[in-house]
């Protein structure tokens, strides 16, 4: 299944977006392919604005969307920002698991370091227990097995940029 829509993220930037092989999350989330990006991305369904047929009259929604609307999300995601900024405490002090893949040797050692250094849980294979796959954006292969098990598991995948964020901020990335 395939998605056009416009979407807004944590920095209240509002894209629009094709997404294919769409993959339906039950947390409020769902991830597909981005043509434009070359990689999978993951969404929150609340931060869609609107559904369409085609990329081009998303586009054209975004060049005029009407203040009201997007007033509407700029609150939601304001909220939103304010409701992260007190689970960042709970990110630090709860077990949130997390598994590398695509990465050579010595990056990833120095990305279970830093997870380690902010009491971060690091394992090696995907289960139900892990909460994000961390992926090399670069990486020619990303471990198919791993993929395909976290997407078996509802598990989100993030890239590198997404992961040294969320260590930053303590929020949750897209």
């Amino acid at each position: 299944m395939d998605k056009c829509f416009v979407y807004i993220n944590t920095h209240k930037e509002i894209k629009a977006y094709f997404i294919k092989n769409i993959n339906q999350k039950n947390n409020g989330y769902f991830s597909g392919m981005s043509e434009d990006y070359q990689r999978y991305l993951t969404f929150r369904t609340d931060r869609v604005i609107k559904y369409f047929d085609t990329l081009l009259q998303a586009q054209e929604f975004v060049d005029n969307i009407p203040i009201e609307i997007k007033n509407k999300f700029f609150d939601l995601i304001s909220s939103q920002c304010k409701t992260l900024s007190s689970q960042c405490k709970t990110l630090r002090t709860h077990s949130t698991t997390f598994c590398f893949t695509g990465f050579k040797k010595a990056q990833k050692d120095a990305l279970i370091k830093l997870a380690n250094e902010n009491n971060l849980r690091v394992v090696g294979d995907v289960s139900p227990n892990v909460n994000y796959l961390v992926a090399c954006e670069n990486s020619k292969t990303i471990g198919p097995r791993k993929l395909a098990k976290a997407e078996q598991f509802g598990i989100k995948l993030i890239y590198e940029d997404q992961f040294f964020y969320m260590i930053e901020t303590g929020e949750i990335p897209e």
